[in-house]
């Protein structure tokens, strides 16, 4: 199966393990380089490693801390945003269901029905997109049901018994139409490709520049280091992982636990 965030690569692939061990390592391979450097350059002779830092390391390092702090801050928002969208939708779903019971006994059997099976679609849409598979046919097949839930919601105010409950359902389809489309569009709704790669970046420099620093001191806290390294590389993986709920191991599945107990909730 491919991703849409990496065309090319499988989801297995880009499973939350390897992504973070990959970063993990990149980290502690970035920080024996900057160790061995330092070293090698107060091995010269030529100047001190230590009339270095600070000078380079501290305002790349307060670059990174800024642009990781945003990050985290813009993807945890997004990521909020989504689960909000289902439980908007799903509420408002409810309510449609609910006020089919008011329509005129002649037309409310097609409008549930139809209803019914334009949950069970979102829902499997859903899961769908969560387990990395394709969503197009369910796609083009939700929209075909909720138009002709809306024929049929039209259909249902040309029947006097109950016109007003026909409008009130009208109104609540179209908000749904309009909270699927936005839950749609809310996965192509990422920063640049760019910001990332330099985050990435900035995070092997800065354990680059944290061997660099370290490579004066002769008893090491491997502790501390390993610690630092394990901690950052965390963090970094994160802010990606919740612009990207459906690719790592932060999942929005519960929230489609929440949609399938309402669609169980609207007995047949």
């Amino acid at each position: 199966m491919e991703s849409r965030l990496f065309p090319n690569w499988s989801v297995i692939e880009l499973d939350f393990l390897p992504i973070y061990i990959g970063l993990l390592g990149g980290m502690v391979l970035s920080l024996a380089l900057g160790n061995w450097l330092g070293r090698r350059h107060q091995a010269s002779g030529e100047v001190s490693v230590k009339q270095w830092v600070g000078i380079v390391d501290g305002p790349i390092l307060a670059i990174y801390g800024l642009l990781l702090a945003f990050s985290f801050y813009g993807a945890t928002q997004r990521f909020d945003d989504r689960r909000k969208l289902i439980i908007k939708e799903t509420i408002a779903l409810s309510s449609a269901f609910r006020q089919t019971d008011l329509l005129a006994e002649e037309n409310r059997p097609d409008v549930q029905k139809l209803l019914r099976d334009y949950v069970e679609t979102q829902a499997d849409m859903r899961k769908t997109s969560i387990e990395g598979g394709r969503t197009g046919d369910l796609k083009a097949r939700s929209r075909a049901l909720l138009e002709k839930l809306w024929d049929a919601a039209v259909a249902a105010t040309a029947n006097p018994k109950a016109r007003d409950v026909s409008v009130s359902l009208l109104a609540t389809l179209d908000e749904i139409g309009r909270i699927s489309a936005e839950s749609t569009t809310s996965c192509y709704l990422h920063p640049p490709l760019a910001i990332y790669v330099v985050l990435l970046l900035l995070s092997l420099v800065s354990a680059l520049l944290l061997g660099y620093q370290t490579s004066t001191i002769r008893r090491k806290s491997w502790v501390h280091l390993g610690l630092f390294v394990a901690f950052l590389a965390l963090i970094t993986y994160l802010v990606i992982d919740l612009e990207y709920p459906r690719l790592g191991a932060i999942r929005i599945g519960d929230m489609q636990d929440f949609m399938r107990e309402r669609h169980h909730m609207m007995e047949y």
